[in-house]
């Protein structure tokens, strides 16, 4: 060939069979990693920060500070050359490691990639910064906010200035990968050919936006993990080179990473071996630098894409371990990377084990010279996984092309190449001499390997991405849209939308879409989504070839259930309460026609059978309502969970109505929960107002009432009203951070629409006015004032089951040996049943247990076990239906608490000493939602032992008719004299039949120590 060389190969076998070790030098990424590069370590008798193994360390590689813990980190170059890093870092001499969800975020320098950084500015709070530049320019730094949120800063400059903002997100039906708030932690990125935005979450989950600025789209919700990865997986990294990506993935537990690759970053490959561990980190003397843990990798890349430093995380001891002001810190360190060569396969037919011959060429670099610095006797090339094990082919000849590169032949019969193959591999050594000058810390004739480019191979590939369905009457599916998120234009894509049981529901064929648009594909139904389904599973195919899964969730379906199931479960309160007599079959006749549609995935459906029920439970109220007892009204999100149902002028954080759902103060009845505030230091937007209306509501009474707070700085502010009508009442708040409560009234004379909420004046000068507790109720047309009014209070007795499928052996019995409310595998008898008495008279809910005496006592907090008790009579939060089970319930803990952390559960709640108690967990965890089975069971209630809130209990008791209750008049109360002054020879007796008075607690009698007897009755 004319301009090039001829490189002989006499004596070279046409392959080597090498005994299987697997894997070998260069057959796992960790081979790859090269000694440190630093200067500066601790001079004699010096004393810095850290345990004994890394007292030897690099103090400057990478980026460390004697005041700053320092965790992840990011590194990129400019235009003249300087390095820089994106940091999370804390003070390190007041806060501990704990306080890593605080920290802010560094931009650090250095002359050189290893360091030292130094610390320049802080641009703001955040945590995990990753760095990618948008398809215009833009610089965009990702930041984790609290360990719940994604969140990014934005600039035309790396250096500022810096706009904070949410991190627009998508996800397009899909449930978060990691099944928690904290899948928005520890984002990769990568930018695609196209200028448009990879990314990869800590679940493993694929997210693209398409210049980087707009909507992050979850594509792919299913974790592209080795395995599909678990619970401790967690620190990704994805960088593209040339043609294809590379991802590592952190197991923070067993403290191993692991290596994959991918051709389109959809489908990933999963190489064998480690891609680092804690023994990674070595000066090139052979001194280790012995971390306790390495998280948070990131990688620096070349201009052709390939990882040239690995940069981590590293603390010196377990985590729990660095305390404020200690010995110990974290900071981040960098490491060399063999980058690996440029090869290119140049032959145009598809590869298989019949090739003949392969011939590969590898690129010429400054400092690299094929056709001299490789050993071509140890070159063996092929499918990795063959090649890893120290197999695959070796050169059969070479020859240099006009441009210097080397142009190498291979026998395909022994690469183990298929057809699934995007990028075959090479290991091999440098030449004896050489080290690569981009890498001086490598050893003379150092492992070398590389990837070839196979020029047949499509790398842009389309890849069709399904959304949420459109579901018709009957639950059929009616369209389902679909859009290209990949670089090419699709063609040939059919789809099936099938069951989570795998029961195919339809059926549709996609049009040809071009990259990043979308259509709604018509679908041929073949069967209803099964009842009380919650997600379906969709099915992309390619020319009749599977290409890719995903699940959908029907969220806005599991809402509309859930709204209807609160609803139904509030017209059964309403139904067994014999306080209301008129209308009750009226409304048992629509509460009949309602059921079914619980289970619909019909939203359209469900919320007109909710609408029904709602418009005939709000006229069985009319019907009952009287002066003496009001009924409320029905409205959209009183407790201002969100701005849902409620008409607002002006929104938005800067003296507009907005939900506060992040403060736990207490502001008198305001607080501890979410309310609706508009806050500004210099004074909120006027005019503004929040308000909503309810029609057709008949003739009467009515009141609109609120807890409300009105003030300018910490005094009392004008110009708000609260309103229903044509009235209104004024609201200032008569003490700084303290709510008042407040009600306006109005009469209709006819049927009409009631309009009502909050009012803000053009004058108002308030900086902070705040609304909760909204409730509208309805006093009657004055036609029921005379009737008696019964009690509204009702026993019933339970067995309670798991309701989840999964705990069916799971049942709950009240233990008074423990002392604890526990579970069995089998229903257990008497101990079993438990008493449920609502008292909405007196707003009060018990769970009592005639076999032990005692009362359920809830526990609040994440691990948290219920108890039983026979002297105190407590109140539990109540009864509600379950969110995924229709026939669940949810029994809530202390009615007084905002945790979260507030309701039975199965599962939850157990610690060393109690692993079979019954614990307490969030509402919307499976396990929190029961089986309640209605039971014949006593009415006879014994008081004896009762200590506190025994007159409460009674008051309740003696509103349920025929009821005996036994020891009223005669029991002790222990709080006469304390138990724990008292002497020795005073004792305490519980007398049966001593007459005292209805107003009595009860008898004591005290033996004294000369033999007398003082009666004492209180």
């Amino acid at each position: 060939m004319k301009g090039s060389k001829l490189i002989s190969l006499v004596g070279i076998s046409m392959s080597m069979t090498l005994n299987a070790v697997n894997p070998i030098e260069g057959g796992q990424f960790k081979d790859r990693i090269l000694p440190m590069q630093g200067s500066t370590q601790k001079n004699p008798g010096e004393e810095i920060w850290g345990a004994s193994g890394v007292q030897n360390r690099f103090t400057d590689n990478g980026a460390e500070n004697p005041d700053l813990s320092f965790w992840g980190g990011d590194i990129h170059t400019d235009s003249n050359g300087k390095y820089y890093m994106f940091i999370a870092g804390w003070d390190s001499k007041s806060r501990a490691h704990s306080y890593w969800s605080n920290s802010d975020i560094y931009y650090v320098t250095a002359d050189n990639v290893w360091g030292p950084y130094t610390k320049v500015s802080n641009i703001g709070k955040g945590h995990n910064p990753s760095l990618f530049i948008a398809k215009d320019g833009t610089f965009v730094v990702y930041a984790l906010i609290g360990n719940s949120s994604a969140w990014r800063y934005t600039s035309d400059s790396v250096e500022g200035p810096w706009k904070f903002e949410s991190m627009p997100l998508d996800l397009r039906g899909r449930a978060l990968s990691t099944g928690s708030v904290t899948t928005y932690s520890n984002w990769t990125f990568a930018q695609r050919p196209d200028g448009s935005i990879y990314c990869l979450d800590r679940g493993g989950a694929v997210w693209i936006s398409e210049d980087g600025l707009s909507p992050f789209e979850n594509t792919l919700g299913s974790s592209c993990y080795p395995n599909g990865g678990g619970g401790s997986f967690e620190d990704p990294v994805v960088w593209k080179d040339e043609f294809q990506y590379h991802m590592i993935v952190n197991d923070w537990k067993a403290k191993i990473a692991y290596y994959s690759r991918s051709k389109d970053g959809f489908t990933w490959v999963h190489e064998t071996g480690t891609a680092y561990d804690t023994s990674v980190a070595v000066h090139p003397d052979g001194t280790p630098e012995e971390w306790f843990k390495f998280e948070r990798p990131r990688v620096f890349q070349d201009q052709y894409g390939r990882a040239t430093q690995l940069n981590m995380a590293v603390i010196d001891v377990e985590k729990g371990e660095d305390l404020a002001g200690d010995n110990h810190s974290s900071k981040n360190i960098v490491l060399p990377l063999n980058p690996g060569l440029r090869m290119t396969v140049l032959n145009e037919e598809a590869i298989s084990t019949s090739t003949s011959n392969i011939k590969v060429r590898v690129y010429k670099e400054p400092g690299f010279d094929p056709t001299t610095d490789l050993d071509l006797t140890s070159l063996r090339f092929g499918k990795y996984s063959v090649v890893n094990e120290g197999k695959g082919a070796s050169v059969v000849s070479s020859e240099a092309d006009s441009d210097g590169n080397l142009v190498l032949t291979f026998s395909g019969s022994d690469t183990g190449i298929q057809s699934d193959e995007f990028a075959p591999k090479l290991i091999g050594k440098y030449s004896k001499e050489y080290i690569n000058p981009a890498t001086p810390t490598a050893k003379p004739g150092g492992m070398c390997f590389g990837y070839a480019r196979l020029p047949y191979i499509d790398y842009t590939p389309e890849y069709i991405s399904p959304s949420i369905p459109s579901i018709g009457e009957g639950s059929k599916l009616i369209s389902v849209n679909v859009k290209n998120f990949g670089l090419k234009a699709s063609s040939g894509n059919s789809i099936k939308v099938l069951s989570s049981s795998n029961k195919l529901l339809a059926t549709g064929s996609v049009s040809s879409l071009n990259p990043y648009q979308s259509a709604d594909v018509e679908l041929e139904s073949s069967l209803a989504i099964p009842a009380g389904a919650e997600s379906l599973k969709i099915e992309i195919y390619k020319n009749d070839k599977l290409v890719s899964t995903h699940d959908i969730r029907l969220e806005e379906v599991v809402k509309a259930r859930k709204k209807l199931l609160t609803l139904i479960a509030e017209v059964n309160e309403y139904l067994e309460s014999a306080s209301y007599k008129y209308g009750k079959d009226e409304l048992r006749s629509v509460l009949e026609a309602s059921d079914s549609a619980a289970s619909s995935s019909c939203i359209s459906e469900i919320d007109k059978v909710c609408d029904t029920l709602l418009k005939a439970l709000n006229n069985f109220k009319f019907a009952n309502a009287s002066g003496k007892r009001p009924v409320a009204i029905t409205i959209s999100n009183p407790q201002f969970d969100s701005t849902d149902g409620w008409d607002i002028l002006h929104e938005g954080n800067a003296g507009g109505f907005q939900i506060n759902n992040k403060n736990n103060k207490d502001y008198n009845k305001i607080g501890q929960s979410e309310f609706l505030e508009a806050y500004n230091g210099t004074g909120i937007i006027c005019p503004n107002y929040a308000r909503q209306s309810v029609d057709e509501l008949p003739a009467g009474r009515y009141a609109f009432e609120a807890d409300v707070i009105v003030q300018k700085g910490t005094a009392g502010g004008e110009g708000v009203s609260l309103f229903l009508g044509d009235n209104s009442v004024k609201c200032s708040s008569a003490t700084a951070n303290h709510s008042e409560h407040y009600s306006v009234e109005c009469t209709l004379d006819k049927e009409s629409s009631l309009l009502f909420g909050i009012n803000i004046e053009n004058s108002c000068n308030a900086t902070w006015v705040a609304i909760d507790n909204a409730t509208l109720l309805y006093y009657g047309d004055g036609s029921h004032d005379d009737d008696e009014i019964l009690p509204d209070v009702n026993v019933r007795h339970y067995t309670i089951k798991a309701a989840n499928s999964t705990l069916n052996n799971i049942h709950v019995y009240a233990d008074s040996k423990s002392g604890t409310l526990k579970r069995c595998a089998s229903q257990p008898e008497d101990t079993g049943i438990f008493s449920i008495i609502t008292d909405n008279e007196n707003k009060r809910i018990y769970m009592y247990n005639h076999a032990t005496r005692s009362f359920v006592v809830p526990a609040v907090g994440n691990s948290a076990v219920w108890n039983i008790s026979s002297e105190d009579a407590v109140c539990i939060g109540g009864l509600s239906k379950a969110s995924t089970n229709i026939n669940g319930y949810v029994i809530k803990g202390d009615p007084d608490s905002g945790n979260s952390y507030n309701f039975m559960n199965a599962l939850r709640g157990f610690n060393a000493a109690d692993r079979d108690g019954i614990g307490s967990y969030t509402q919307g965890d499976t396990g929190s939602e029961w089986l309640l089975t209605e039971v014949s069971g006593p009415s006879e209630y014994d008081t004896t032992a009762i200590i506190n809130g025994r007159d409460q209990f009674i008051e309740t008791l003696k509103l349920i008719p025929d009821i005996t209750i036994d020891g009223e008049t005669s029991s002790i109360v222990s709080n006469f004299i304390d138990n724990s002054s008292r002497s020795e020879d005073i004792h305490f007796y519980n007398i049966q039949g001593v007459e005292i008075s209805p107003d009595s607690k009860g008898i004591m009698i005290i033996v004294n120590s000369n033999g007398s007897v003082t009666k004492r009755i209180q």
